[in-house]
């Protein structure tokens, strides 16, 4: 039987996402250590612009996402970010900021 570590066990104020990225043809591919959260909220844009906007909201440990490319084969650089969830609240802090380029 698998245990989740209790709420009160984690450092909930400086928690802050294991992430490692990957391209895969056009999908971003992002792989995240659960460490006893519930999920990862993935967020991203494309470089230069101000708005972050919702890539994927999951608890699997692999989140695939296909960015909106405005010219498909014309690469473009994309920023991603993620935030951790216990209780489908956002806990800790943002992850640094992964700048990839999809084609």
């Amino acid at each position: 039987m698998l245990e989740r570590e209790k709420g009160d066990d984690l450092n909930l104020a400086d928690a802050e996402p294991e992430l490692e990225f990957s391209v895969e043809d056009t999908e971003v591919v992002t792989a995240w250590k659960k460490k006893g959260f519930d999920a990862l909220e993935l967020k991203y844009r494309k470089v230069g612009a101000p708005l972050w906007q919702l890539a994927d909201k999951s608890t699997e440990k692999i989140i695939r996402f296909a960015p909106p490319l405005t010219t498909p084969g014309v690469p473009e650089n994309f920023e991603f970010r993620a935030i951790l969830i216990i209780k489908n609240e956002r806990v800790g802090k943002w992850s640094p900021t992964y700048t990839l380029t999809v084609v």
